[in-house]
């Protein structure tokens, strides 16, 4: 599903749906879920059904709850391939603009 073309509370949505969906694919039981998670069934119900979004950390715990923590790995996954051409293997620190050149060219015969 393209991410970009959905406002925040449908991609909030997708999200529950796929938790939801995956919670039964591994065949966990709802109340184990909670538990194993340590969050209530009003903040995983707010989540499956889109009422309202949950915290980041109540989406990891539930992710670790259904045993899938793996799958956030990928989310923003940087890795890294190997190019001779590459100067520089590691992003720069700090990304800064460039100041505006207030000089003009002139050529030598323009003068």
């Amino acid at each position: 599903m393209a991410y970009t073309l959905l406002t925040d509370d449908e991609i909030v949505h997708d999200l529950g749906k796929k938790l939801d969906t995956l919670r039964r694919t591994k065949e966990v039981p709802i109340s184990e879920l909670l538990e194993k998670s340590g969050t209530n069934h009003n903040t995983y119900d707010r989540f499956i059904n889109a009422k309202s979004g949950i915290s980041l950390k109540n989406f990891i715990r539930l992710l670790r709850g259904i045993g899938a923590l793996d799958k956030l790995e990928t989310l923003l996954d940087i890795s890294h391939t190997y190019s001779p051409l590459q100067e520089q293997s590691t992003p720069k620190k700090r990304i800064r603009k460039k100041p505006a050149s207030n000089t003009t060219f002139t050529w030598g015969e323009d003068q």
